[in-house]
Parts: structure tokens; C-alpha cells; sequence
């Protein structure tokens, strides 16, 4: 049974081929003259006589002119593998600001809050603050929004923050913003 059915698969690979097996090899050189490349001409080396150097190859571009980027560098092997790169450590002024606990108006962003009025007390002036109709009292020294905003003084139009952040190029800076009266700041 076996011997029959490899009898009946070779058949056909018999049936093709020339019986003196000429064909084959006429065939492969015919195709390789028609499709070789125009391009694919042996070309000679080229030897120096003995005793003679090669010619000098000329001087590289000053490496200031030079764009090469550092293969070793911690930066680059972290973004390949997925990781995000290695903050550097913030500034000593910013450290007792990251470390507080944060209060209930530093949840949200400063977009979300509308300075609606302003009391005098004993102790000074207070701000009222809406966040979710609910109205909050704010004094000079509390923190607002998520990028440490310190209420730095109330006036009776807005309030006025000192906002620390990170900038473009990745630095932490300061900032003053201004949250006005009945607007929410955009």
C-alpha cells in the first residue's frame, strides 16, 4: 500500500523531466544570462605594488561638527526598553512642598474652582471658594490646584497663588496665577 501511493506521487515529477537529463541544466544557465544584472561585472582588485602604502584617507570632521549620540547612555537604553528615564532629584526648596500632606482643594486642578466672595474675620481675610457647590473658606498660607498653589494674598477681586511646576524643558519654576472673582480660571 505505501510503495503505491509513493509510486503515485512520484509520477508525476518523472512525467516532466528529459530522459537523458539535459534539459535542467540548459534550463538554469539560459535563465541566469537572462536575468543577471546589468551592474554584475566582476570587478578587478585593485593591488599595490610592493612597498607602497595606500593612499591616506582624509581627516574626519572636528567632533564639535559631529552629532554621535553616547551608546552607553542610561537616557537612551531606558526609553528602548520602555521604562521612563530617571528623574533628577528635585530642588531643596520644592522638598518640604512634595513631602506635606495635601489638603482637600489640592485634588483638583485650579480650572475647577471659582472664587465667589471674600469675609473679613478677626484674624484677616478669607476667600470663599466654590468646588462642587460647596463653598470652601480659604486663608493666606493654604494650598490650591495640583501644582502647589499657595494662596500668597486675597484681595476683594481674585485671588493671588504662587503655582510651582515644571516648565518645557523639564525644570521646576514658580509661577503667579491669579483666580479671579466669579470666574473659573481656563
Amino acid at each position: 500500500m505505501n510503495v503505491r501511493c509513493l509510486a503515485l506521487w512520484a509520477v508525476p515529477f518523472w512525467a516532466g523531466a528529459d530522459p537523458g537529463g539535459q534539459d535542467l541544466p540548459a534550463w538554469t544557465a539560459q535563465q541566469r544570462q537572462l536575468h543577471r544584472p546589468a551592474t554584475a561585472r566582476p570587478v578587478p582588485a585593485q593591488t599595490l605594488p610592493p612597498g607602497q602604502s595606500p593612499p591616506p584617507r582624509p581627516p574626519l570632521a572636528p567632533q564639535s561638527a559631529q552629532v554621535i549620540a553616547d551608546p552607553f547612555s542610561v537616557h537612551r537604553l531606558d526609553l528602548k526598553v520602555g521604562r521612563p528615564p530617571a528623574e533628577p532629584a528635585p530642588p531643596d526648596w520644592l522638598l518640604a512642598e512634595i513631602s506635606r500632606p495635601k489638603g482637600l482643594l489640592e485634588a483638583v486642578p485650579l480650572q475647577s474652582l471659582a472664587m465667589v466672595g471674600t469675609l473679613s474675620k478677626d484674624d484677616g481675610w478669607v476667600a470663599l471658594v466654590l468646588l462642587d457647590r460647596m463653598v470652601h473658606q480659604v486663608r493666606v498660607g493654604d494650598y490650591l490646584g495640583q501644582d502647589f498653589g499657595r494662596v500668597e494674598a486675597i484681595l476683594p477681586t481674585a485671588l493671588v497663588l504662587r503655582e510651582i511646576a515644571r516648565d518645557v524643558s523639564g525644570q521646576w519654576s514658580q509661577r503667579q496665577v491669579r483666580l479671579p472673582l466669579g470666574a473659573r480660571t481656563s
